[in-house]
């Protein structure tokens, strides 16, 4: 089975089940997979320039984001929320978005640098194709998070995928942006307004 069609399958599963996965495969493999599955699964309207601007708020985060974006806070496939950008037209088939996942490290306690190196190790066990681009610690609001871009093919895509993970009170918390790579240079400003827009929830800075 391809691993977009794993993404769809985390989509069906329960709770147990999502938790099972998480540990098989691991948090940031499935914030990935959540891009994934998501992007290719939605329709929208055509696409209309981004000058009107809204914050949604969901779990205690809240983020910035252009008001025809689609936002899905149902807890679909584990995330916390998911941001949906419109389709261009019937020609374009991949959605880019954004996605937040939190996971319980308390079972497998982590600091960020453990994290990072993990994460790395993830990319380049399940994508040994993959081309990383960027791996190294920035700070956003007061907060410390690592920071991970790599590019890879999916199917018939290639796709880059931005990430900031924040390990905070036992917690990973994994920010994914994901976009065609014909695309990246058009949602740089987009992709960097919104991502660092995040704010925290106050009990866990």
């Amino acid at each position: 089975m391809s691993r977009i069609g794993w993404g769809f399958r985390i989509g069906m599963a329960g709770v147990g089940d999502f938790a099972s996965q998480v540990k098989q495969l691991g948090i940031i493999f499935l914030a990935m997979q959540c891009s994934l599955a998501l992007a290719q699964a939605q329709n929208s309207s055509a696409l209309s320039k981004a000058s009107n601007w809204k914050k949604s708020r969901v779990s205690g985060y809240s983020i910035e984001h252009p008001s025809n974006w689609e936002v899905l806070k149902d807890g679909l496939m584990g995330t916390s929320f998911i941001l949906l950008s419109p389709l261009e037209s019937s020609q374009d088939v991949f959605r880019e978005n954004i996605n937040l996942l939190e996971q319980d490290l308390s079972d497998q306690p982590m600091d960020l640098s453990a994290l990072a190196t993990f994460s790395e190790d993830q990319v380049k066990r399940f994508f040994p194709e993959a081309q990383i681009l960027l791996n190294q610690r920035e700070k956003g609001r007061g907060v410390e998070y690592y920071r991970m871009v790599h590019r890879r093919k999916e199917g018939i895509y290639t796709l880059e995928f931005d990430q900031y993970i924040w390990v905070l009170q036992s917690k990973a918390v994994i920010l994914t942006f994901a976009a065609e790579l014909n695309q990246v240079e058009r949602y740089a400003d987009l992709r960097a307004r919104m991502m660092g827009s995040l704010v925290l929830p106050k009990s866990n800075r």
